[in-house]
């Protein structure tokens, strides 16, 4: 087995301790319910592909799912429908707010599984002889992903409106460089956002805001669009990251950053927020963790360019909600890893968990099956049909 051992690793929690969410109540928009009564595979279809599974009553595994992102869930749900129909494994949910502090709560033994863990948000502490537990990176998950900030793809023709679409200078400018991040700094541009009246999306969609960020040479952000002087990025969960507010401060950009919720604990989000602005054709910037390419069909959104990604860039990325550290880069692609607690996975487990490793070893997930899944609303027949038309998954 290539693992990298990962001794006495205790996460660093960036925005303090992360939630525990013990009957995965706020997954609502997940199907556990679903995996719990129903299956995927009948019996002759698991004859059919000369899968067996082993009678394996007891022998449980836990699985974590985060509320976000919802790439993470998509994968967890087809691994664990693998392990419970095809291999006969008792598999138990463990659910937390995202990725933050999993190798921690391994440690704890708290969870068994988690996959889609990102490495660079678990960095061990320096005191590494106050654990004696130990877990196992066993290798990459299949698929990248990249934080971005995007535009709709008609906010080209709305700049062009703006600068000038008589073909002079502004015009060119607009038709080039409307993705760059140096545009949104123009008076003309930052005009279109900031008198922007966005009450009644917020109304009609009964949208909760969580949280806000808010530069000292803005004023904060007036959802009525009155005497603001920044643009305002909607975002999801502050826990998915505060790296911007690093880029905010240290670009200078006329930003602040507005938090409405991923839209699974029962409440509206981030998406019916940019759902209104897009019926609206208004302009608006969105940060998001993962954005699959048709998540929202009729428009497409295109990436924000920012100055690009370097290791120097996030020498000191401290994710202060403060903005404080070194980041005035792009953010970076990150591998998402998949990690497994002794309790399965060690040299003295029982010979009932010897097929759990070999199957964590090999499962992997491409971004084209995550995409195919999301555009179906992480329903559990868009689960089954991944696991059962893609052998490349078991």
């Amino acid at each position: 087995m290539k693992a990298l051992i990962l001794m006495a690793i205790v996460a660093r929690p960036l925005f303090g301790e992360d939630v525990i969410v013990d009957n995965c109540d706020p997954l609502q928009h997940v199907p556990i319910t679903e995996f719990r009564d129903s299956t995927c595979f009948t019996s002759q279809d698991l004859a059919a592909r000369q899968i067996f599974p082993t009678k394996r009553e007891g022998v449980k595994v836990r699985i974590e799912l985060h509320i976000n992102p919802t790439s993470q869930r998509i994968s967890s749900l087809a691994a664990g429908i693998l392990l419970k129909e095809a291999m006969g494994y008792d598999i138990e949910w463990t659910c937390a707010s995202t990725t933050f502090n999993s190798t921690k709560r391994m440690i704890e033994d708290k969870t068994d599984i988690v996959l889609g863990y990102l490495q660079s948000e678990n960095e061990p502490d320096t005191d590494a002889g106050s654990q004696s537990v130990q877990i196992l990176d066993i290798g990459a998950l299949g698929y990248t992903t990249q934080p971005g900030v995007y535009v709709p793809t008609y906010t080209k023709d709305v700049f062009l409106r703006q600068l000038g679409g008589g073909g002079g200078s502004g015009a060119h400018f607009a038709a080039t460089a409307f993705t760059y991040y140096s545009i949104f700094s123009l008076p003309e541009i930052v005009e279109l956002f900031t008198n922007a009246n966005d009450s009644e999306i917020i109304r009609n969609n009964n949208l909760e805001l969580r949280d806000t960020f808010t530069p000292p040479w803005c004023k904060k952000w007036n959802v009525e669009g009155v005497g603001n002087n920044c643009i305002d990025v909607k975002s999801e969960e502050v826990r998915l990251g505060t790296t911007l507010h690093q880029m905010i401060i240290n670009l200078r950009l006329n930003m602040t950053v507005s938090y409405w919720g991923a839209n699974l604990d029962g409440k509206s989000g981030v998406a019916e927020y940019v759902a209104g602005k897009l019926r609206r054709r208004d302009p608006f910037l969105l940060k998001h963790a993962y954005l699959p390419d048709k998540v929202f069909r009729s428009i497409p959104l295109i990436r924000v360019s920012f100055p690009h990604w370097s290791q120097r860039c996030y020498r000191n990325n401290t994710g202060y909600f403060s903005g404080e550290g070194s980041v005035d880069c792009d953010f970076p692609p990150s591998i998402l890893r998949k990690a497994a607690s002794y309790r399965v996975v060690g040299p003295d487990v029982s010979d009932e968990y010897n097929d759990l490793v070999s199957f964590i070893q090999r499962f992997r997930m491409s971004e084209e099956e995550i995409n195919a899944v999301w555009e179906d609303i992480l329903s559990f027949d868009a689960e089954t049909e991944l696991v059962t038309r893609n052998d490349r998954t078991e």
